[in-house]
């Protein structure tokens, strides 16, 4: 399954749901699957680029996903020094292992690392559980080309005044190359470049 992200303004803030795209083999198991858990399931239609038609899921922290079927790929943009696909979220759970758990079990990705943090994944993007004392978003990550584009991303965004907070650095799991910023609406973005496999850590 891949993911899309959809921001959109509104009063309170929020994370209204994250997004996977699968097929609809996968939409029926992860329904069955809800279902059995006893999680909260509504079935929704999605009016974002690419479309698709699935569920609404509610974690047992109160996290929510989107799984949607038939979809449409929508292509990368053209420009080669903007982010080309989402890399991961990051959410604060206030029981992160069970969170992952839940996530593992109903919606099939698979746990590639909890020392820290619980990182969830499929292929080479993921979910993110940090331990916290509430519910949110902490940050959304996205993938550069390369680190020549990262790099350059970095100087773009500094010219309209947003200097890194933290980066550039290099991370043990994944081991690709990133920096952070303070978003305008107060979030923390993360550009990644060079993004390899997410394999179980011992």
């Amino acid at each position: 399954m891949a993911y899309l992200l959809s921001l959109q303004e509104g009063e309170p803030s929020c994370l209204r749901s994250t997004t996977f795209i699968c097929t609809d083999a996968e939409l029926r198991a992860v329904s069955r699957r809800a279902a059995a858990a006893g999680w909260p399931v509504a079935a929704t239609d999605s009016s974002d680029p690419g479309g698709g038609h699935g569920i609404l899921v509610e974690l047992p922290g109160g996290e929510r996903f989107r799984v949607l079927a038939g979809a449409a790929d929508k292509r990368p943009l053209a420009d080669g020094d903007v982010p080309v696909q989402l890399t991961h979220v990051l959410i604060n759970s206030s029981d992160a292992q069970r969170t992952a758990a839940a996530a593992e079990s109903v919606l099939g990705l698979r746990v590639a690392d909890d020392r820290q943090m619980v990182f969830v994944h499929e292929l080479n993007s993921g979910e993110v559980f940090a331990r916290a004392s509430l519910g949110s978003l902490s940050h959304i990550a996205f993938q550069m080309q390369d680190v020549d584009a990262l790099m350059r991303g970095i100087d773009r965004l500094r010219s309209h005044g947003f200097a890194p907070v933290r980066g550039p650095d290099r991370r043990d799991l994944g081991a690709n190359t990133f920096v952070c910023f303070i978003a305008p609406f107060g979030l923390v973005v993360e550009f990644s470049a060079s993004v390899g496999p997410a394999d179980r850590v011992p």
